[in-house]
């Protein structure tokens, strides 16, 4: 085991956003923890502290999947947004403000079902890579986010929803259509349900795809998981399967390689260089992290989880 505390100054290149740091390592025959703790510099603190909602909360689990995050900041999501922004992140108000509101003309698009959806959900939010769809034009991963709610706000998002127009399919691509039976709203794409951004209720919440295929199948298994067990409690939580993501990146690279498309592999080598990715990453069942902020620390728990044999 290893523990230390480094202190940086302002010349340091972690100085300008870090005072101190310290840890602590622990190894295991099956797991590898690292808990940490760091105090942020001056002006990065007092901009944590002026949200004295951003403390220990409960993270509601997210879909299953080989990627799955947690993350809940005490306020809804379009305020995280913005907070976000504030702190430095490529994020702003005006921006989700621009994609909630109805253009003049034309279909208002994904970015407006997206943020007239979420805007007043939270605080806590569960994302997941479920996996990667290897039929559709392109690779393309499967996402699915579980957003915690109060109150009316998931009808009171649905009744923003702007009406689906009457016409064609190509007049129609860009609305969003929603099923009254089911409460299902989702956009019509001319690739179909695989590629269509879907919501439904979710438990006390709302579920949000990248699929309708994948949602009707998430509801089906666990149509009331959000809320349903007992949440970790801090900021930020993700986990990672690591012989998922391989086997994932893995059949991805087998498409490519059997067309000439990877770099310094054909299919033998890359089938080869595979080989020895999925058995290295065999070993490992699983990585987790929790970050949490409180009295005027960062603090995060870092598990990495090994098989036994």
């Amino acid at each position: 085991d290893l523990s230390a505390t480094i202190v940086f100054s302002e010349q340091d290149p972690l100085g300008h956003a870090v005072e101190s740091m310290s840890f602590a390592v622990s190894v295991q025959p099956d797991m590898v923890r690292v808990l940490f703790r760091g105090v942020p510099a001056a002006h990065w603190r007092e901009r944590l502290e002026s949200m004295p909602e951003l403390r220990p909360r409960p993270l509601a689990p997210p879909p299953d999947g080989m990627i799955m995050a947690s993350a809940n900041l005490g306020m809804s999501v379009k305020e995280a947004w913005a907070f976000l922004g504030e702190m430095g992140a490529p994020l702003s108000a005006g921006q989700w403000e621009d994609w909630s509101t109805l253009p003049e003309e034309g279909p208002p698009g994904l970015a407006h079902f997206l943020t007239v959806l979420t805007g007043d959900l939270g605080p806590s939010v569960g994302f997941s890579v479920r996996r990667v769809d290897l039929n559709a034009v392109l690779p393309m991963p499967e996402l699915a986010l579980a957003f915690e709610a109060s109150g009316d706000a998931v009808s009171e998002a649905y009744a923003a929803l702007p009406p689906f127009p009457q016409g064609n399919r190509i007049e129609q691509e860009g609305w969003p259509r929603v099923d009254p039976e089911t409460g299902r709203a989702w956009l019509p794409m001319f690739d179909g349900p695989v590629l269509e951004p879907t919501a439904a209720p979710y438990g006390s919440g709302l579920l949000l795809s990248s699929s309708r295929t994948l949602a009707e199948e998430i509801l089906a298994a666990d149509p009331q998981l959000l809320g349903g067990t007992a949440p970790i409690q801090g900021n930020l939580h993700l986990r990672v399967r690591p012989a998922e993501c391989v086997a994932a990146a893995v059949g991805v690279g087998r498409l490519l390689a059997e067309y000439n498309l990877l770099r310094g592999h054909d299919a033998a080598s890359f089938e080869e260089a595979a080989a020895e990715w999925m058995a290295s990453a065999s070993r490992l069942r699983e990585a987790a992290f929790t970050a949490s902020w409180q009295d005027g620390e960062l603090t995060g728990d870092l598990r990495i989880e090994s098989v036994r044999y």
